[in-house]
Protein backbone atom coordinates (compact mmCIF):
# COMPACT_ATOMS: atom_id res chain seq x y z
CA UNK A 1 0.00 0.00 0.00
CA UNK A 2 2.49 2.59 0.77
CA UNK A 3 4.73 1.88 -2.24
CA UNK A 4 1.27 2.46 -4.70
CA UNK A 5 0.79 5.86 -2.72
CA UNK A 6 4.66 7.01 -3.15
CA UNK A 7 3.85 5.32 -7.12
CA UNK A 8 0.83 7.44 -7.02
CA UNK A 9 2.44 10.69 -5.73
CA UNK A 10 5.67 10.64 -8.23
CA UNK A 11 3.70 9.98 -10.97
CA UNK A 12 1.27 13.41 -10.10
CA UNK A 13 4.62 14.89 -9.37
CA UNK A 14 6.16 14.11 -13.15
CA UNK A 15 2.84 15.14 -15.18
CA UNK A 16 2.71 18.45 -13.63
CA UNK A 17 -0.20 18.11 -10.95
CA UNK A 18 -0.42 20.63 -8.57
CA UNK A 19 -3.12 20.79 -5.86
CA UNK A 20 -4.91 23.61 -5.55
CA UNK A 21 -6.68 24.46 -2.48
CA UNK A 22 -7.19 27.31 -0.32
CA UNK A 23 -4.21 30.24 -0.17
CA UNK A 24 -4.13 31.65 4.19
CA UNK A 25 -5.89 34.29 4.61
CA UNK A 26 -8.14 33.99 1.45
CA UNK A 27 -12.08 32.47 1.86
CA UNK A 28 -14.27 31.83 -1.33
CA UNK A 29 -16.90 34.31 -2.27
CA UNK A 30 -16.25 37.00 0.73
CA UNK A 31 -14.23 40.02 0.59
CA UNK A 32 -11.59 40.53 2.47
CA UNK A 33 -10.13 43.74 3.73
CA UNK A 34 -6.49 43.95 4.15
CA UNK A 35 -4.71 47.21 6.04
CA UNK A 36 -1.07 46.77 5.13
CA UNK A 37 1.70 49.29 5.36
CA UNK A 38 2.10 51.06 2.61
CA UNK A 39 -1.67 51.03 0.41
CA UNK A 40 -4.65 48.35 1.71
CA UNK A 41 -6.69 46.58 -0.71
CA UNK A 42 -9.47 43.84 -1.09
CA UNK A 43 -9.42 40.81 -2.23
CA UNK A 44 -11.77 37.72 -3.15
CA UNK A 45 -10.45 34.54 -4.03
CA UNK A 46 -12.57 32.49 -6.56
CA UNK A 47 -14.20 29.12 -5.32
CA UNK A 48 -11.74 27.09 -7.60
CA UNK A 49 -9.17 28.88 -5.91
CA UNK A 50 -7.45 29.19 -9.53
CA UNK A 51 -8.06 33.49 -9.23
CA UNK A 52 -8.23 36.31 -7.22
CA UNK A 53 -10.32 39.77 -7.42
CA UNK A 54 -8.08 42.08 -6.35
CA UNK A 55 -9.50 45.91 -5.09
CA UNK A 56 -7.18 48.92 -4.80
CA UNK A 57 -7.19 52.64 -4.88
CA UNK A 58 -6.15 52.08 -8.54
CA UNK A 59 -9.17 50.21 -9.47
CA UNK A 60 -10.14 46.31 -9.86
CA UNK A 61 -7.83 43.50 -11.04
CA UNK A 62 -8.12 39.67 -12.00
CA UNK A 63 -4.81 38.03 -10.80
CA UNK A 64 -4.04 34.15 -11.67
CA UNK A 65 -2.86 31.46 -9.78
CA UNK A 66 0.87 30.72 -10.36
CA UNK A 67 3.69 29.14 -8.06
CA UNK A 68 4.19 29.06 -4.06
CA UNK A 69 0.55 30.42 -4.21
CA UNK A 70 1.16 33.90 -5.68
CA UNK A 71 -1.16 35.53 -8.18
CA UNK A 72 -0.03 38.22 -10.45
CA UNK A 73 -1.78 39.87 -13.88
CA UNK A 74 -1.54 43.03 -15.07
CA UNK A 75 1.69 44.10 -13.39
CA UNK A 76 0.15 43.17 -10.08
CA UNK A 77 1.48 40.36 -7.77
CA UNK A 78 -0.20 39.31 -4.49
CA UNK A 79 2.19 36.90 -2.95
CA UNK A 80 0.89 34.84 -0.07
CA UNK A 81 3.42 32.85 1.85
CA UNK A 82 5.56 34.13 4.00
CA UNK A 83 3.04 36.98 4.54
CA UNK A 84 0.96 38.93 2.05
CA UNK A 85 2.67 41.60 -0.06
CA UNK A 86 1.02 43.11 -3.24
CA UNK A 87 3.49 44.23 -5.75
CA UNK A 88 2.76 46.53 -8.73
CA UNK A 89 5.41 46.23 -11.82
CA UNK A 90 8.14 44.67 -9.57
CA UNK A 91 8.14 47.27 -6.65
CA UNK A 92 6.61 46.48 -3.08
CA UNK A 93 3.32 48.25 -2.68
CA UNK A 94 2.45 46.97 0.49
CA UNK A 95 3.46 44.80 2.61
CA UNK A 96 2.86 42.97 6.05
CA UNK A 97 -0.71 43.02 5.41
CA UNK A 98 -3.28 41.94 8.06
CA UNK A 99 -6.57 40.57 7.07
CA UNK A 100 -9.03 43.11 9.36
CA UNK A 101 -11.57 41.02 11.71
Amino acid sequence: MKKAVIAIAALAALSGCTTIGPVAGLESGSLARYDCEGQGFSARIAEDFTSVRLRTHEGSVNLNRGEDDAFAGDGWKLTTRGGMQLAHKDKIVARNCKKQS
